[in-house]
């Protein structure tokens, strides 16, 4: 009759007694079979996650609060690492979400009125200190030039957006030669980056 005690005692003196070598097969196993290690553990993260979502969510608060700069450094660390698929997770949440998503923009802007009211300051101040020449019918001719598609993923728009090939944020100016139409989700992912910086992570 199988007994769980003696089989517990059994692989607790086999793993003594060939450690190195049960470490040494784990390592290989884990680098031939990556896919499938990182599924496994996705599930086991998602599983205890939701098993102990609440402990979590308070384990990061404290962390927040006791170590802000190593936190703060990790998550700017992680967002480099993973920015695209963090790209994609966003757009799917907003797309599932957009109601809830649009009720918290709301409340959160109606709660920190300050933080908008800097953003827009900082935006007409870079704007001011900028060349600034570009007119209506200058930037409807750069549209027309590109036939209605994105200047850096070369597909139709949805929705045309206005992008500074040299950000604003690093001394570029709002003329003509600057500026080029793209789709909402190329100008997220550009950010800050100059149109050289762009090409080389994306292109």
């Amino acid at each position: 009759m199988w007994d769980k005690k003696k089989q517990d005692e059994y692989n607790a003196k086999y793993y003594l007694l060939h450690t190195e070598a049960l470490k040494a097969y784990q390592v290989k196993y884990n680098i031939e079979h990556k896919d499938i290690v990182k599924k496994r553990q996705a599930k086991c993260y998602r599983s205890r996650r939701e098993l102990h979502a609440e402990e979590e969510r308070e384990y990061q608060r404290r962390q927040r609060i006791n170590y802000p700069e190593r936190m703060r450094a990790y998550s700017v660390k992680y967002r480099a690492r993973h920015r695209e698929e963090l790209r994609i997770s966003h757009a799917k949440y907003y797309s599932e979400h957009h109601e809830k998503v649009r009720v918290y923009s709301s409340k959160y802007r109606a709660e920190h009125p300050e933080v908008y009211v800097a953003a827009r300051s900082k935006r007409v101040h870079q704007l001011k200190t900028s060349a600034f020449d570009l007119t209506t019918a200058q930037w409807q001719e750069r549209i027309d030039e590109f036939n209605g598609y994105c200047a850096y993923c070369l597909r139709p728009m949805k929705k045309v957006t206005q992008d500074h090939m040299t950000p604003l944020s690093r001394n570029g100016n709002h003329t003509l030669s600057n500026v080029v139409p793209c789709c909402q989700s190329c100008n997220s992912r550009k950010n800050k980056r100059t149109l050289l910086e762009y090409i080389r992570i994306y292109v």
